[in-house]
Parts: structure tokens; C-alpha cells; sequence
């Protein structure tokens, strides 16, 4: 317990244990007070590690220690936090106290609504509390996620306040705001912080109130690089860092609110300083003041100092009717490689929206016989039915594409009622899981007209199979159902197969499910939950027989099952496992490529990820052979058009060519690079420059487009992320410094002529009519800035447009200027006048733009895992 002495040191030499079965731990996030003082009291809150019989979750306890008895009461049970099956150390309490000294108690859980009590009696633990209450925004189901790591204070006025992680509406971990006025009820306020991409995030946030009652939250955003898009553009901002790293950290903020948590921004350096508050008062009274006098003069901004210059602040009001420019998707060519179905000699792969069919009768020559036109969603499944082909697509449905022409596929029905998940065909039924929506039946014996036949609902349904009149459906979180379909009008759910008992249960769980014969193979969640065999003997009542659990599994996963062999696309590669008795499975292959799906077709499997589909020869089962592959467009960041090519910059797989002669359907031509990384490019009739990263910039011969050879290069320390070319003049994009001027002239000789540093980071360019345009990282706000070439090939700025986004890339056609901002879409600018762009309105693209090419007759668009959009601009509307 330590002393302060006369003299400002610290006495820590009197040590008093307070518990000897705690879990308590270091808390990296939330931070709330496990002390609290109160004139001689000092109470203290902590978890405890042995679970009381007959409850779940983790017991939470109080203890007072007197100062001047020096003796530490018994502790008393607060309650319990979370709803784990066993103590957690993620369900951390926090306690504060307010003017009359009554103690408020948060009781911390995991992925769990957060629970309060208050004590019944001031500066006391031991006078009772109330009974603890959940508050926050409820928990739906047992699977979502929810609240997590308590930031806890009580300001001058009684106000409860706290800062939490929230992981609700689909696993999104946003940094979220509640609070309690005295005597009021809980509110659930907007949420502080909103990261741009889902899963798994932290933000090491801390919460505290000052003196003069402001609430101060920092926070550091730190989360897992799971998905492939947010990768390359984390690598993009940031091209001098290792891209395979499990975990990104963002900067340190420091959020300010300065009426009691109603209105939250950034804070500046003014907020720290003494007279804060003084001059926060003032600069209030004046907006009041203005507010009653609307036609006085607008009075000055308040003194917070710019970011940028202030003769370049432009940041324009968007108009109030805002125009929405109609585009249709033509094309899309590559982005994720899901589902794959073989029938004969034909193979249809799901590739992202679209669904491409290959020509597989070498199957180490894999041929683009035709591509389907996009759906609203990715691809789900698959099934091959000559001369048709059905399909599920997520949030998109159920679609019927006509394939007796597969050069042409076309679409002849297409159900937007509800999702579509993994489904199954049997004879003229398609058995249809929709998710929330249950399981549907639906009748396909007229294919252009598919018939709801009838419906299982109050289930969520993500995969099903099918055995004489039993169906069995994947529920997640809620197990696996057994339903009776011998009458599909009037289907009915007999029992569960297996349920989980808790949340916490992810081996009673069940995401997919297949079918081989008289076995049934079930996929729960991921690892290290094993993959469950059950024999159907009797179909009624499936027995489980075996386990596969020593390889990695993942959610989404479908094993296929031929012959008595399994193939399943595992975290760490695809597995082979030999299941001729299903009690006793056995792996007797591996790979190490990266797939996320797998079919098997003839003498070969077929496995799709990584960007493209590849053929192994199973002529030995104990050692398979890559024999063939089909590339597309994996993770194209940037596109330049050159005449009729077209130079794709696709992330780690390098640089693709693409004929374009017809503009609609781009061939490919070549790929330079396989392992470096391209994340711009600008090309003109000879050359192709090519932002390589850390290898800084590029210079490719473009004689030959199948074979492109490098000629020269340009190095950098820190990374290019883009390139642009005026004359002989290359401008590259480089993190930490700018616009960085090089004279190619002599391609194979760059030399440097100068630097324009900015005071934002550059994430795209673009050379036209003798200026330079420049798309910003943002800061306070992102935007453009224009720039005059001079004969030098220096650079002038002469205008700026300032957004609230990100600007990845920017094209300028005539008196248009369209920017690429990931998620907000494709604006449109007016640079008619190029020292005042004017926001004229978006187009409407579905997915995240990254990149922008062409004039809008087509546009293209790399759209990140979405693969490169071919898109076609309609006619202007306004709002």
C-alpha cells in the first residue's frame, strides 16, 4: 500500500494481499479502476478464478481496506460477469464513486452484455447493493458478438460513463459510448469509432474525467489483417511495412468531449493547455451569439491551427441535391475464388460476383470457355444441371443461368426473396438454406420458373443434405437439425441432432455439411473443433462414428467426398484423407497451397483460392500433382490503359496485361512479376512504370506484352505507392516524402530532378493536359490537390478539393476528375476550372473502388477481392 512522504517519493514497502484466487490480469484495454478511495476507504474489485457451483459466468468481488486500521474486510460477491461455463479474464469489474460516495460497479464480460450495481449504503461495501442489471444494447443471438473491456468513470454531476469494445451487427468491433445520468436510465449513444474493416479489433482504450469535467478517451486501433483487401491496403499507406503481419497498429488518438459525452471530436493541442476550458466557454457563447443573429457577419474560425496551408483550404459543402450518376457492371474479371462445381469436362467457378466456365478436358491447358454476368453478391454454390446451372449468392439469392452455350451463359431466373447459402439438388428440388430466412424448398422441374414448394422457419440454415425423406440442416450456433421433408409443402423439424449447450460450445455447432452415401461429414467452426462423421444406417437417427480433428479447419469450408477419399480446403493447405471405413479416417496427403474450396472431377481434384482454380492429378491419391491453373485478377490495387491494353496492378501476384480492343471484355495477355508486389502502374506506348513497394519504381519494355522486360528502375527507402508519366517525366507517389520528380527520358537511366513535399500522404496520381493531380491520404480530410507541370517537369500547386475519405487513386478525363475512395465509391469532380474543383455528385458501384481508369465508355475499376470491374456509365439523375 503505498505512502507519499514529505518529500514527493513514494513508500511501497507495506504489501497487503487482498485475494490469493483472482484472475486478475493487466488490463491492455478498457482500463476501468479496480480501486477506489474514499477518505480512509480504499475498495477494491477483482475477479475471481474458482467457479461457484450452479452459476455461470465469472464471480466478481469487492473488499475495503481501512488506511488507518490497516485491515482489509471480507469481500463480499458483487455478481457474476459474462455467461463463460468457466471464469474468463477478459470479465474484468471496474468501480467508481459519486458526490455522496455510493460505489457503481461494472462487472466486465467477454463478448457479453456488461451488468451495474450500486451500493445501498455511501462508502460502503458491506450495506448491500442493488441487484445487477444488464444494460447496453442486448445480445441477440448466443453466437454475435457484444460488449468487452470497461473504460468506467463517474464525473461532478453523477454521470456514469463508460467506453467498451462492441462487437454486434455481424462481428464489427467498434469502440462504442454509453452513460447514466443520476437517477436517469442507461443510454446507448453513437459509437466513438467505427474501423473500417470487420473481425477481430482492439483498441487498448482508456477513459478518464478531469477536474474541470471533461471526458478524455485514448485509444490505439490495433487489429488482425485477416482479409486480403484490407492487406494490400494497410501495405499501400504503409509500403515500407511487413505485410504479413498478424496484427496492424494505427497511431494514438485522444478523443475530448467537453459537455459531458453528448458531442466527442479529435483532440488539438489547445485542449491541453490551461485556458482549455476558458476559451472553450468563449467559442461557445460566440456560436450562441451568432446563432441569434443570423445576418451578422460570420465570425472567425475558432483558433485551433490548420492542417494544411491555409491558402490551400478548399474543403467545398457538398450541394444539397446531390447527383447519382447510374453505372452498370459489364465485367468483373477475377477477385475471390470460391465454390467450384465439375461435370464432365466443364468446371463453373464462383469468382467473386460472376461465375467463370472453364473448359477442363486438359486439365493441365484449364481454358475461359465463357463468364456469367455479375450477381448482387458473391457466390455461394454451385450445381451443374445440363443445360443448366444454379446458383446461390448470398444476399442475391438463387439464380438459374441457361448454359447450353457456355460461351454465353444466360441468366433466365433469378429469386432476391431472401439470402442463398450452400444448397443441394435432388431429382427436380432444390434444397435452398437462406440463413435467417430457414430452409426453403423450392421446385426446379420448369428451371426458368422455380416454385417455393414450402419452408422450415425459426431456424437459421447455411448448408443442408438430403437422404430419403430426412433433411439435414447446418444451424451454426444453433447445431444441426434433423427435418422431416417427406411432404416438402409441409416440412417439420423433428429434433436436433446435436446442440451446443453454451455459447462457449463450438463443437455442437454445425456451418456445412456433406453427404457421401450412407455418411454424413459436419463442419462446426474452426479450429481446433474437429470435423464429425456420422453413419446413417439409420437415417432417422444419424450415429456419430468418428472424428477428423488434426488438421486446421475453417468456417465455410465444404469437404468433398468421392470413392472413400475426403479433400477439404484446411486453413494451412488442403488436406486428403482416406474415410473407406468412416470409423477410422486416416490422412494420407497434404498441400501447402492456399485454397478455400475444392471439387472432384475425373482422375483430378480441383481446388480454387490464391487468386485462381488448379488441377491436381489424383493418379496417386498419397502424392497429388499440380498439373494446371487459371489466373485472374487477384487483388488489383491500379489499371492504366495504353491504346488497347490494359496494365493491372495486382498486389503480391504482380502486373497483368489485358487486350482491350473490346473494351466490354478485356483477354488476357501476360503477368510480370509473380511474387513482386505492383501497386500502381502508368503506362504509355512503350513503356509501363510500375510502383513496386519497396523496390520503388519500375521500368518495363512493353514491346511484348506476354513477356515484359525490365529496362531500368528508380529506388526508394520508403515505398511507392502510385506512378504517373507527362512527357518524359515521372511522378511517383512515396510514403513519408511526397511527389518524388524523375527524368526517364533515358528509361533505363532514371534520373532525379526534385521532391514536392506535402503535408499529406499521396496515395494516387494522374498526369493530364499539363497538370498534375494528386489523390491524398486522409489526415483532417483526404482529397485532391492540382498541380501545373512546368517544361522542368517541376510542379505548382494552383487548386485543391478537400472529402472526408481516403482518395486511393484519381482519373481526369476532359473536364471531369473521378476519384476512387475504397468504400464511399467513385466521386465526380468538376476541374473545368482547375484551381476550384467543384464535387459534383458519385457513381453508384457496388463494392470498394481502389483504382479508376478510362472515361466512363467503360470505366475500369479495380475493386480490391471484388477482382477488376468493367463498367458501363448511364445517363446523370438527380436526388
Amino acid at each position: 500500500m503505498p505512502k507519499k512522504l514529505f518529500d514527493g517519493t513514494l513508500d511501497v514497502s507495506t504489501v497487503v494481499d487482498v485475494c490469493d484466487d483472482s484472475i486478475l490480469v493487466p488490463s491492455h484495454s478498457g482500463g476501468g479502476n479496480a480501486l477506489c478511495s474514499l477518505g480512509d476507504s480504499i475498495h477494491i474489485v477483482w475477479p475471481g478464478r474458482t467457479q461457484i457451483e450452479g452459476h455461470v459466468g465469472t464471480p466478481e468481488y469487492a473488499a475495503t481496506y481501512s488506511r488507518t486500521a490497516g485491515t482489509l474486510s471480507e469481500p463480499v460477491l458483487l455478481g457474476f460477469g459474462g455467461t463463460d461455463p468457466e471464469p474468463n479474464a477478459h470479465n474484468l469489474p471496474a468501480i467508481a464513486a459519486d458526490s455522496g460516495g455510493y460505489l457503481h460497479v461494472v462487472l466486465g464480460a467477454h463478448h457479453d452484455p456488461f451488468r451495474y450495481a450500486r451500493s445501498l449504503e455511501p462508502n460502503s461495501i458491506a450495506g448491500g447493493w442493488t441487484e445487477p442489471v444488464e444494460f447496453g444494447a442486448p445480445k441477440l443471438t448466443p453466437g454475435e458478438g457484444s460488449y468487452t473491456y470497461t473504460g468506467w468513470v463517474c464525473d461532478q454531476n453523477d454521470t456514469l460513463h463508460c467506453v467498451a469494445r462492441w462487437a454486434g451487427e455481424g462481428y464489427y468491433f467498434r469502440l462504442t459510448y454509453l452513460r447514466k445520468p443520476k437517477d436517469g436510465n442507461w443510454e446507448v449513444r453513437p459509437h466513438l469509432v467505427i474501423p473500417f474493416g470487420g473481425n477481430y479489433s482492439v483498441y487498448y482504450h482508456k477513459l478518464t474525467v478531469d477536474r474541470r469535467g471533461r471526458l478524455f478517451c485514448s485509444y490505439v486501433y490495433t487489429r488482425a489483417a485477416r482479409f486480403d483487401d484490407e492487406i494490400a491496403a494497410h501495405t499501400k499507406k504503409n509500403p515500407a511495412e511487413d505485410p504479413n503481419l498478424d496484427f496492424i497498429n494505427k497511431e494514438p488518438c485522444l478523443l475530448v468531449s467537453y459537455d459531458g459525452g453528448d458531442e466527442w471530436r479529435l483532440a488539438v493541442t489547445p485542449d491541453l493547455r490551461p485556458d482549455a476550458v476558458a476559451r472553450h466557454v468563449l467559442q461557445t457563447l460566440a456560436s450562441a451569439a451568432l446563432d441569434a443573429a443570423p445576418d451578422a457577419d460570420t465570425p472567425p474560425e475558432p483558433t485551433v491551427p490548420p492542417v494544411v496551408p491555409a491558402e490551400t483550404e478548399t474543403a467545398a459543402p457538398l450541394p444539397e441535391s446531390e447527383v447519382r450518376l447510374p453505372a452498370t457492371l459489364l465485367r468483373q474479371l477475377g477477385g475471390g475464388f470460391y465454390p467450384v462445381a465439375v461435370e464432365g469436362n466443364l468446371a463453373c467457378v464462383g469468382v467473386g460476383k460472376s461465375v467463370v466456365l472453364l473448359d477442363i478436358a486438359d486439365p493441365a491447358a484449364i481454358r475461359v470457355i465463357g463468364q456469367s454476368s455479375p450477381l448482387g453478391d458473391a457466390v455461394q454454390d454451385l450445381r451443374i444441371r445440363l443445360p443448366y446451372l444454379f446458383v446461390s449468392a448470398w444476399r442475391d439469392g438463387f439464380a438459374v443461368y441457361d448454359i447450353s452455350d457456355p460461351a454465353s451463359p444466360h441468366l433466365v431466373a433469378h429469386d432476391q426473396s431472401t439470402e442463398g447459402r450452400h444448397f443441394t439438388l435432388v431429382d427436380n428440388t432444390v434444397y435452398l438454406p437462406a440463413a435467417g430466412d430457414g430452409l426453403r424448398i423450392i421446385d426446379i422441374s420448369a428451371p426458368s420458373t422455380p416454385t417455393e414448394l414450402g419452408r422450415v422457419t425459426g431456424i437459421e440454415a447455411y448448408d443442408v443434405e438430403v437422404l430419403g425423406q430426412w433433411a439435414y440442416v447446418a444451424t451454426g450456433t444453433q447445431g444441426m437439425k434433423i427435418i422431416n421433408i417427406a411432404d416438402p409443402s409441409a416440412p417439420a423439424a423433428v429434433r436436433d441432432l446435436f446442440a451446443p449447450s453454451d455459447h462457449a460450445d463450438r463443437v455442437n455447432t454445425s456451418w456445412d455439411v456433406t453427404r457421401d452415401g450412407a455418411s454424413l461429414y459436419v463442419s462446426p467452426g474452426p479450429s481446433p473443433v474437429p470435423l464429425r462423421i456420422f453413419d446413417l444406417a439409420d437415417p432417422g437417427n444419424p450415429a456419430e462414428v468418428s472424428t477428423i480433428g488434426d488438421v486446421k479447419w475453417g468456417w465455410g469450408r465444404k469437404v468433398a467426398v468421392r470413392d472413400g477419399l475426403l479433400a477439404f480446403a484446411g486453413l494451412d493447405g488442403m488436406h486428403l484423407i482416406d474415410v473407406g471405413d468412416p470409423a477410422q479416417p486416416r490422412e494420407i496427403a497434404s498441400t501447402t497451397d492456399r485454397i478455400v474450396a475444392v471439387a472432384f472431377g475425373g482422375s483430378h481434384v480441383y481446388a480454387t483460392g490464391g487468386g485462381g482454380l488448379t488441377a491436381y492429378n489424383l493418379a496417386d491419391p498419397a502424392g497429388p500433382q499440380a498439373v494446371g491453373r487459371y489466373e485472374a485478377p487477384k487483388l488489383p490495387t491500379s489499371i492504366a490503359v495504353a491504346g488497347t491494353r490494359a496494365y493491372v496492378a495486382d498486389w503480391n501476384a504482380g502486373l497483368r496485361v489485358f487486350d482491350v480492343t473490346d473494351p466490354n471484355l478485356p483477354k488476357p495477355l501476360g503477368l510480370y512479376g509473380g511474387e513482386e508486389w505492383a501497386l500502381g502502374v502508368a503506362a504509355d506506348e512503350h513503356y509501363v512504370y510500375v510502383a513496386a513497394r519497396g523496390e520503388g519504381m519500375v521500368v518495363l519494355d512493353a514491346a511484348d506484352p506476354a513477356n515484359l522486360v525490365p529496362v531500368g528502375s528508380f529506388p526508394s527507402e520508403t515505398g511507392v505507392r502510385d506512378v504517373a508519366v507527362a512527357g518524359h517525366f515521372a511522378y511517383l507517389a512515396e510514403a513519408g516524402v511526397g511527389v518524388r520528380v524523375v527524368d526517364v527520358a533515358d528509361p533505363a537511366q532514371p534520373r532525379l530532378v526534385g521532391v514536392a513535399e506535402l503535408d499529406q500522404e499521396v496515395l494516387g496520381l494522374d498526369a493530364a493536359d499539363g497538370r498534375l493531380y494528386i489523390a491524398l491520404a486522409q489526415l483532417v480530410t483526404g482529397g485532391l490537390r492540382v498541380c501545373d507541370i512546368g517544361d522542368d517537369g517541376r510542379l505548382r500547386h494552383i487548386g485543391r478539393y478537400g472529402c472526408d475519405s481516403d482518395v486511393w487513386d484519381v482519373e481526369v478525363s476532359g473536364n471531369r476528375a473521378w476519384l476512387a475512395t475504397a468504400a464511399d465509391g467513385l466521386q465526380v469532380l468538376d476541374v473545368s476550372d482547375p484551381r476550384d474543383p467543384i464535387y459534383i455528385g458519385r457513381v453508384d458501384v457496388a463494392g470498394s473502388v481502389w483504382g479508376v481508369a478510362g472515361d466512363g465508355h467503360p470505366f475500369y475499376l479495380p475493386l480490391g477481392r471484388d477482382g477488376l470491374g468493367v463498367v458501363e456509365l448511364g445517363a446523370p439523375s438527380a436526388d
